[in-house]
């Protein structure tokens, strides 16, 4: 068991080697709808998956040791969150209840 995590480790980034050399090598470019696209849509992903992160937390599903590295993922939404000017505002509220709705019950 302790060599088929380090194998499939090799084995994913080969993959992603390869995925990515073949994407580049490509003749054909993506359209300029991509370029419009991609940004907005990790616009989007980025504070919606604090939801998700938020339910594995309040769970403990997650080990110690990702808490760091999560910490620094989402530093920049937490500045800016917690920094809200006015927490009565309607981005503050649509903000805390967002998360809050992802919460374990125990912390409601």
């Amino acid at each position: 068991m302790s060599i088929i995590l380090p194998a499939l480790a090799v084995a994913f980034a080969a993959f992603c080697v390869w995925l990515a050399v073949r994407i580049v090598n490509r003749r054909s470019r993506p359209g300029r709808h991509f370029f419009i696209i991609a940004p907005l849509v990790l616009l989007l992903a980025y504070p919606l998956s604090v939801g998700p992160l938020n339910w594995l937390m309040t769970r403990e599903l997650l080990p110690g040791w990702a808490m760091v590295p999560l910490t620094l993922i989402y530093l920049p939404l937490n500045l800016v969150t917690s920094n809200f000017p006015d927490s009565e505002a309607w981005y503050a509220k649509l903000w805390f209840w967002y998360v809050d709705l992802w919460s374990a019950d125990v912390y409601r």
